[in-house]
């Protein structure tokens, strides 16, 4: 009986401590998410300014930007004269 008992105790430790591993990296992920989404329509909001409003194709290929990817746009758009540099630095960029 001892033995079963302390096998089941440890048991739950077990999947309590994998319970908050889960938990923990989906957290992480959601904070990444949701890095990546407000670098993203702050990007936006830059483009929108410097070039006028986006079509819906444009503000999609930025949304499926990476994090990386979104850095480099923001840097990049400094020195966009019209929408066509940044169509081109998206062929260039994405995928």
């Amino acid at each position: 009986f001892f033995f079963s008992s302390r096998r089941r105790h440890t048991r739950s430790l077990c999947d309590w401590s994998s319970d908050v591993c889960s938990s923990d990296l989906g957290r992480q992920e959601g904070r990444q998410e949701g890095r990546q989404e407000g670098e993203a329509i702050l990007i936006l909001r830059f483009l929108n300014r410097r070039l006028g409003q986006l079509d819906d194709s444009v503000f999609e290929q930025v949304q499926q930007l990476s994090i990386p990817q979104l850095e480099d746009l923001a840097e990049a758009l400094l020195d966009f004269a019209n929408l066509a540099d940044l169509t081109r630095w998206l062929q260039e960029h994405s995928g």
